[in-house]
């Protein structure tokens, strides 16, 4: 994967392609564990991305602060993401917190 940041709409036409290529008759065990695990990963990052979505849009109405550390939080994520040297857990385990901080801190 080139390193650049992917939008939701991106990552869900890749994740549809590893589905085709699951799907296909003419794919060797390898390549399908590997195709299994990318899959895996893109979906927990799409369903993060969901809630980011979710919880930005919500928080809208909120300052422009709160919007702009959810950009950065965003591009963090993204960025955690295609780093190889970060583990997909450290990844949404740093999303999942820093949503729950701002979670909390709007509740206030």
């Amino acid at each position: 994967m080139a390193n650049k940041e992917l939008s939701f709409e991106e990552c869900l036409k890749e994740l549809e392609e590893i589905v085709s290529k699951l799907e296909s008759k003419d794919i060797s065990l390898d390549d399908a564990v590997k195709y299994y695990q990318k899959g895996l990963e893109l979906s927990k990052l799409i369903s993060l991305l969901s809630n980011f979505a979710t919880i930005s849009s919500n928080c809208f109405k909120h300052s422009s602060k709160v919007i702009s550390l959810f950009s950065i939080i965003y591009s963090s994520i993204i960025t955690a993401f295609l780093d190889p040297s970060i583990s997909l857990i450290e990844t949404l385990s740093f999303g999942f917190n820093s949503f729950t901080l701002l979670t909390i801190l709007l509740s206030l």
